[in-house]
């Protein structure tokens, strides 16, 4: 038999002896309280003498929304702070009552609990009652560990002595409440009331304050959620308590014994929080390298720019569309589904991270895709067509569509562009407008070619992109890896007028004790490009989703601008686009080299769409404002058909002012009208009844009639 046992059987002999015998019992009694007082009042003193160690109980570290609410945690104990003053009363009286009646009677020890508890655990042969204090507790709680020996129980008083000689009642019970474990991985009232109801401390009721009080005997017995029958029977005991001890009134207790446990649902993680958990956790240890590999245990505080509601969203629209494309088991990566995606969504004035998922799982997976390198493909054009504006191309300006083949570098093979699928090229070639909207790779590289791949890889460096990029022709088209997150910020440029901005998710950090470690600088972001050459590609974009290859996407009801990109072999897919509120990019890929069942348009479009309709759901709808230097001109050309009949074709664009062509198309119909006057003179009055009507007219898009430009004005 173990030796507690043992001890107590011994021990209720001796008290089965004693019970025949009241005059001896008692004198025994008062001998053995006489013999604990002496150096019980010695060790109060020295306790007094000594200062008190300095507990470090983790807490842990709360990330919260940009609209308060709990976003994550880093921890390693589920902990988090209250003060006393915040918590109702009958919380606190609850888990004296059941805990500690004589809190603010004894000095850490109670001595005549501690007899009581003795004389009736030796009655009964076993341990029945406990008879630790709220101090005691709390020693064990701060600098101990459970272990069931005389070794620590002694260590236990002695340490409480020494918080008592040191702390205030109030202190001690403040502590306490914030240390003491309440099953299901929470530490303290905080943590606990949102386990198991899913509220902050200050809002409980009689009722579920008293169950609180009533599992923090036997957290894992006691379980309301695993032992509801055994929880209820120990509230409605900690209810009688409160009674007993004139804590509470009959009739008060009476109405929270007859309410049910009244449990919230076991809480769940908001999903895809993990990768957002993951990039401010970075971004916190960046700022502060002193909390580096502290965050579980530092118990701060972490406002972030992100959205609960938009993170929820994305995490869907990412999760519904990857699901849509099935898994390939012979593709996937160490038992990871594939393929696997990310999403990124960013305040395009500020920068500031509203959404991040980085994956389909992040138990499964803790890759973050959103700020992993891939190559963007033809998702990147819209820098190439940046640098053409702002060197002074326009988007009238046209290129050839016919094959081209460039010099490789010194050893190296030649290089031809070659487009993905067929292009419409009528005429033999494109403008800028068509090109990219398009995404005619045979163009775009010959305007690479014409520009230099220098100034691209400066533009984009200006943009805020950091990752490498090879100054050579492939770079257009994307050869060349970035992440969902530079491109992202990238693109938020053309929306919001020419600024570069700095994504970011950290607003403000505080310790546990309220100092603010950081606050963020007020968002003031650089302008690098010109608000008219910024305008012009988003309005550029705007037609890639009107007609050119995002056109399968369904519309959104507001004014949208994007580029889809897919990379050599299929083996990336993008999307990236943007209003004036929000830009998003997506990405779909296998972690190892592997064809996708897709292009951008189809496998990361829908994924953008579905997250852009939710997220913008009751927003106003606003369009880009055009700057006053971007002005709208018409201009014609002619040229001669098969059968040497003059065609005039008549276009309208936008340009920055200044480099707007000259209105000639007067002159251009005149002429049209002389040589079919004099055609009709000769062969009959049947071949001069064209008009203007007739006349073929392109604009923006093959074979679209003549219209004002997109975009406004």
């Amino acid at each position: 038999m173990p030796w507690p046992g043992a001890l107590f059987s011994a021990a209720g002999r001796w008290c089965l002896r004693l019970r025949s015998r009241p005059a001896l019992a008692a004198r025994l009694v008062m001998v053995a309280v006489a013999v604990l007082l002496v150096p019980a009042a010695l060790a109060t003193a020295l306790a007094a003498a000594l200062p008190l160690p300095v507990p470090e109980p983790p807490l842990a570290t709360v990330l919260l929304d940009r609209s308060g609410r709990v976003l994550a945690r880093i921890y390693v104990e589920h902990r988090e702070p209250v003060s006393l003053a915040e918590l109702p009363p009958y919380l606190t009286g609850a888990v004296l009552a059941v805990e500690d009646s004589r809190f603010f009677s004894h000095r850490g020890l109670d001595l005549r609990g501690l007899v009581r508890a003795a004389l009736r655990n030796v009655a009964a042969g076993r341990v029945v009652e406990g008879g630790s204090t709220i101090s005691q507790q709390l020693a064990r709680a701060l600098y101990l560990n459970a272990e069931p020996s005389l070794t620590r129980k002694l260590r236990e008083a002695w340490l409480a002595l020494r918080l008592e000689a040191h702390l205030e009642k109030e202190d001690l019970l403040e502590r306490y409440l914030n240390a003491i474990y309440f099953g299901h991985g929470a530490y303290g009232v905080r943590a606990a009331a949102e386990t198991y109801f899913g509220i902050e401390p200050q809002d409980l009721s009689l009722a579920q304050a008293a169950l609180l009080a009533a599992v923090i005997r036997a957290p894992e017995a006691l379980s309301p959620r695993r032992h509801p029958e055994r929880a209820l029977a120990r509230r409605n005991l900690v209810l009688d308590r409160m009674v007993a001890t004139g804590r509470l009134d009959p009739d008060a207790a009476a109405r929270a014994r007859a309410e049910p446990l009244g449990l919230a649902p076991p809480p769940v993680a908001p999903d895809g929080a993990g990768y957002a958990r993951d990039l401010v956790r970075a971004e916190v240890e960046r700022l502060l390298p002193r909390y580096r590999g502290r965050l579980e245990t530092a118990g701060l505080r972490v406002e972030t720019t992100l959205d609960g509601r938009l993170q929820q969203l994305a995490q869907r629209a990412l999760a519904g569309g990857l699901d849509a494309l099935g898994t390939e088991p012979a593709a996937s990566a160490g038992g990871v589904r594939q393929p696997q995606g990310a999403l990124i969504a960013l305040d395009p004035a500020t920068g500031a991270v509203l959404a991040v998922v980085g994956g389909r799982d992040h138990a499964e997976t803790q890759l973050n895709r959103a700020v992993a390198l891939r190559q963007p493909g033809s998702a990147f054009k819209p820098l190439v067509y940046a640098a053409l504006l702002e060197s002074g191309v326009t988007p009238a300006d046209r290129q050839p569509c016919a094959p081209v083949t460039y010099p490789g570098e010194p050893g190296g093979k030649p290089y031809t562009p070659r487009n993905h699928a067929p292009v419409s090229c009528p005429g033999g070639s494109l403008s800028v407008r068509q090109s990219l909207a398009l995404s005619h790779n045979v163009t775009t590289v010959r305007w690479a070619h014409h520009l230099g791949p220098g100034r691209i890889v400066d533009l984009a460096r200006r943009l805020g992109i950091t990752s490498d990029l090879r100054p050579d022709l492939p770079l257009a088209l994307g050869a060349s890896e970035v992440s969902p997150l530079e491109l992202a910020a990238a693109y938020a440029a053309f929306a919001n007028g020419g600024r570069r901005v700095r994504p970011h998710t950290v607003l403000r950090v505080s310790a546990p004790d309220g100092r603010v470690l950081y606050q963020a600088p007020p968002s003031d972001p650089d302008p690098v490009l010109a608000p008219e050459v910024a305008w012009l590609v988003t309005d550029l974009l705007k037609s890639a989703l009107e007609w050119g290859t995002g056109r399968s996407l369904p519309p959104l009801g507001r004014p949208v601008a994007g580029k889809t990109g897919t990379s050599d072999e299929a083996r990336d897919a993008w999307f990236v686009g943007y209003t004036p509120q929000l830009v998003t990019a997506v990405y779909v890929g296998a972690d190892r080299p592997a064809s996708l069942p897709g292009t951008g348009a189809t496998l990361a479009g829908p994924i953008w769409a579905s997250f852009m309709a939710d997220a913008l759901a009751g927003a106003p709808a606003a369009d880009f404002t055009r700057p006053a230097g971007v002005v709208a001109a018409t201009w014609c050309t002619g040229s001669r058909d098969a059968t040497g009949a003059l065609v005039v074709r008549q276009d309208r664009e936008w340009f920055v002012s200044g480099t707007q062509p000259r209105d000639d198309c007067d002159r251009w119909w005149a002429l049209l009208r002389s040589e079919q006057d004099r055609r009709s003179s000769q062969i009959g009055p049947a071949a001069g009844q064209g008009d203007r009507g007739s006349l073929l007219r392109w604009l923006f898009g093959p074979g679209r009639k003549a219209k004002k430009p997109a975009g406004g004005g």
